[in-house]
């Protein structure tokens, strides 16, 4: 969960690749740009409802069934941190989308990890 930031940087994270490279640059910037703000949004409600399930394992005290009796709201914060990380990711992602609006359609792609460098 917490690499998910890492996806979102690299452009491996979820995301309608095949759409983007058939519509015209303009039209795949604002949709670019509308799935930052409905990931954000995403991101929000995961940070929101991952924080009261921290909380809640939190009260009622929960460990692991294992001999070890690890505190379950450690294992559980990698929801809310990871929704926080990604969201950044995006904030930064958006940012760039908007400040590029006159200079380019779309920023340039880096190589995520599902491709090899030179090939598209």
């Amino acid at each position: 969960m917490i690499v998910s930031s890492q996806l979102v940087r690299t452009d491996s994270h979820v995301r309608p690749d095949l759409v983007l490279n058939v519509v015209p640059a303009r039209v795949a910037r604002w949709m670019e740009i509308f799935n930052c703000v409905a990931a954000m949004v995403f991101c929000g409600a995961l940070v929101w409802y991952g924080r009261q399930v921290v909380e809640i394992a939190l009260r009622i005290d929960e460990h692991s069934a294992s001999d070890l009796r690890f505190p379950m709201w450690v294992y559980y914060a990698a929801l809310p941190t990871g929704g926080l990380l990604m969201s950044i990711r995006y904030v930064i992602r958006l940012i760039g989308l908007v400040a590029r609006s006159g200079r380019g359609a779309m920023p340039p792609r880096r190589v995520g990890g599902h491709e090899l460098p030179g090939i598209d």
